[in-house]
């Protein structure tokens, strides 16, 4: 288990890389560096620690007991009542039903919303930019986890506006919402969006072309579906190995990165399948297929 300094230093690097995206192992691994320097440079500072919101939150973050996350997340609000990140752990700290937590995140989004349209954030300059600005970020990552709620539900028409909201919000998309939106419309067979999605980002990566691959075969296009598989297995070789269970567990190990993971590789293709598991159990005939496929390349 890591140490609750060790904790913190992940949890910072995270919300650092998310500033980024299609980074190859390489320059990922050079973020980091540049993470860890940043990091070095502010430990070397005498300043006092500032018992801000943001203190008690990482201490409600790092806190290996409930109760104690608890309290500091409520002392969190009582200094910031708009600490929505400290109202978004105590909903995940919360034993209740995704139901009840679909009505506590509504809540939150709309007390937020309010409070930011108050502060002038939704000016037309500032939509599609929310996650590159400190103030409206927390409420992007409590949209995104309104998002996976309703995933869970079941409930994807309203996922995907929802999602559709986001990358409105925050164009850059860092939290990867294009993915999740990918896969939605996969399981909805809805080609036209998924390819008016697929035109909006130009991009090839696992969260792009694995969704499309099952679309086309549910859809009986087969041509197509074959030209994003193998786009998709000349871009990342360990796609075959991993559709085959012929992975290590030691190969795996190797390729998980604390931060997330670089572009093309087994990590970038585990939290795919991570994230499209709903498409994933709709489509048994479509993964059956793709094995097939893959064994004969």
């Amino acid at each position: 288990m890591m140490s609750k300094d060790t904790e913190k230093i992940v949890r910072e690097l995270q919300e650092f890389m998310d500033q980024f995206k299609d980074l190859s192992e390489e320059e990922a691994r050079g973020k980091v560096d540049e993470f860890l320097k940043q990091y070095n440079d502010k430990l070397a500072a005498v300043d006092p620690v500032e018992k801000d919101q943001w203190y008690y939150l990482d201490l409600a973050m790092e806190a290996e007991d409930v109760k104690v996350a608890r309290k500091n997340a409520q002392k969190a609000l009582t200094i910031d009542p708009y600490c929505t990140d400290a109202e978004l752990l105590l909903i995940d700290l919360m034993d209740i039903t995704p139901e009840e937590a679909k009505k506590r995140f509504e809540k939150l989004i709309k007390k937020t919303e309010k409070h930011l349209e108050e502060e002038g954030y939704f000016a037309e300059e500032n939509i599609g930019s929310f996650y590159m600005m400190h103030e409206t970020r927390p409420y992007i990552r409590a949209l995104g986890t309104y998002m996976d709620d309703l995933i869970g539900l079941g409930k994807f028409r309203a996922a995907i506006r929802a999602g559709l909201n986001i990358i409105r919000l925050n164009e850059n998309d860092n939290l990867g919402i294009r993915y999740d939106l990918m896969a939605l419309y996969a399981f909805m067979e809805d080609v036209s969006s998924a390819e008016a999605l697929l035109a909006a980002y130009e991009e090839e990566s696992a969260g792009m072309l694995f969704p499309l691959i099952l679309l086309y075969y549910k859809m009986d296009d087969y041509t197509k579906a074959r030209k994003y598989l193998k786009l998709l297995a000349g871009k990342n070789p360990d796609l075959k190995k991993l559709m085959m269970e012929e992975l290590t567990d030691e190969e795996l190990d190797q390729n998980a990165m604390p931060f997330g993971y670089a572009m093309d590789t087994i990590g970038e293709l585990m939290d795919v399948i991570n994230r499209d598991m709903f498409l994933i159990d709709s489509s048994v005939g479509g993964m059956l297929w793709i094995k097939s496929e893959l064994s004969k390349m």
